[in-house]
Protein backbone atom coordinates (compact mmCIF):
# COMPACT_ATOMS: atom_id res chain seq x y z
CA UNK A 1 0.00 0.00 0.00
CA UNK A 2 1.39 3.38 -0.91
CA UNK A 3 1.60 6.36 1.45
CA UNK A 4 -1.54 8.03 0.07
CA UNK A 5 -3.67 4.92 0.46
CA UNK A 6 -2.40 4.18 3.95
CA UNK A 7 -3.07 7.76 5.08
CA UNK A 8 -6.38 8.58 3.36
CA UNK A 9 -8.07 5.24 2.79
CA UNK A 10 -9.18 3.14 5.69
CA UNK A 11 -11.78 0.54 6.38
CA UNK A 12 -14.62 1.87 8.48
CA UNK A 13 -15.30 -0.13 11.62
CA UNK A 14 -17.89 1.20 14.09
CA UNK A 15 -16.90 1.21 17.73
CA UNK A 16 -18.79 -0.73 20.39
CA UNK A 17 -20.32 2.57 21.57
CA UNK A 18 -21.57 3.38 18.05
CA UNK A 19 -23.07 -0.09 17.65
CA UNK A 20 -24.79 0.23 21.02
CA UNK A 21 -26.12 3.71 20.18
CA UNK A 22 -27.43 2.47 16.84
CA UNK A 23 -29.26 -0.36 18.60
CA UNK A 24 -30.81 2.01 21.14
CA UNK A 25 -31.86 4.39 18.37
CA UNK A 26 -33.44 1.52 16.45
CA UNK A 27 -35.27 0.45 19.61
CA UNK A 28 -36.63 3.98 20.06
CA UNK A 29 -37.83 4.17 16.46
CA UNK A 30 -39.47 0.72 16.60
CA UNK A 31 -41.25 1.37 19.92
CA UNK A 32 -42.54 4.80 18.97
CA UNK A 33 -43.71 3.66 15.53
CA UNK A 34 -45.52 0.66 17.04
CA UNK A 35 -47.35 2.97 19.46
CA UNK A 36 -48.16 5.45 16.69
CA UNK A 37 -49.68 2.69 14.57
CA UNK A 38 -52.04 1.85 17.44
CA UNK A 39 -53.07 5.46 18.12
CA UNK A 40 -52.83 7.46 14.91
CA UNK A 41 -55.39 7.39 12.10
CA UNK A 42 -53.67 9.69 9.59
CA UNK A 43 -51.95 8.74 6.35
CA UNK A 44 -48.78 6.66 6.22
CA UNK A 45 -45.93 8.76 4.87
CA UNK A 46 -42.17 8.47 4.56
CA UNK A 47 -41.81 8.96 8.31
CA UNK A 48 -44.44 6.37 9.22
CA UNK A 49 -48.03 6.93 10.23
CA UNK A 50 -49.06 10.52 10.91
CA UNK A 51 -51.40 11.82 13.60
CA UNK A 52 -54.74 13.04 12.26
CA UNK A 53 -55.76 15.22 15.21
CA UNK A 54 -54.17 17.29 17.98
CA UNK A 55 -55.12 14.55 20.45
CA UNK A 56 -53.24 11.91 18.47
CA UNK A 57 -50.25 14.25 18.18
CA UNK A 58 -50.27 14.78 21.96
CA UNK A 59 -50.45 11.03 22.65
CA UNK A 60 -47.68 10.33 20.16
CA UNK A 61 -45.43 13.09 21.54
CA UNK A 62 -45.95 12.04 25.15
CA UNK A 63 -45.12 8.42 24.29
CA UNK A 64 -41.99 9.46 22.38
CA UNK A 65 -40.83 11.51 25.37
CA UNK A 66 -41.47 8.60 27.74
CA UNK A 67 -39.65 6.07 25.54
CA UNK A 68 -36.66 8.41 25.27
CA UNK A 69 -36.67 8.86 29.05
CA UNK A 70 -36.88 5.09 29.64
CA UNK A 71 -33.93 4.42 27.35
CA UNK A 72 -31.91 7.22 29.00
CA UNK A 73 -32.68 5.91 32.50
CA UNK A 74 -31.66 2.37 31.56
CA UNK A 75 -28.42 3.69 29.99
CA UNK A 76 -27.19 6.43 32.36
CA UNK A 77 -23.79 6.63 30.66
CA UNK A 78 -25.42 8.01 27.48
CA UNK A 79 -26.73 11.56 27.51
CA UNK A 80 -30.11 12.49 26.07
CA UNK A 81 -28.42 14.72 23.48
CA UNK A 82 -26.13 11.92 22.24
CA UNK A 83 -29.05 9.50 22.04
CA UNK A 84 -31.22 12.03 20.22
CA UNK A 85 -28.47 12.59 17.66
CA UNK A 86 -28.13 8.82 17.16
CA UNK A 87 -31.89 8.57 16.61
CA UNK A 88 -31.80 11.28 13.94
CA UNK A 89 -28.88 9.59 12.17
CA UNK A 90 -30.56 6.16 12.34
CA UNK A 91 -33.88 7.55 11.11
CA UNK A 92 -32.23 9.27 8.12
CA UNK A 93 -30.64 6.01 7.02
CA UNK A 94 -34.03 4.28 6.91
CA UNK A 95 -34.84 0.69 7.79
CA UNK A 96 -32.16 -1.96 7.77
CA UNK A 97 -32.11 -4.19 4.69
Amino acid sequence: MNAFASYYQAEFRPTEQEIRLDGLAERYIAETEAFDRQVCTGPVGRDGIMPASPRELALSSRNAWEVLGDICRSNPDISRAVLTRAIVIRDRRGPRP
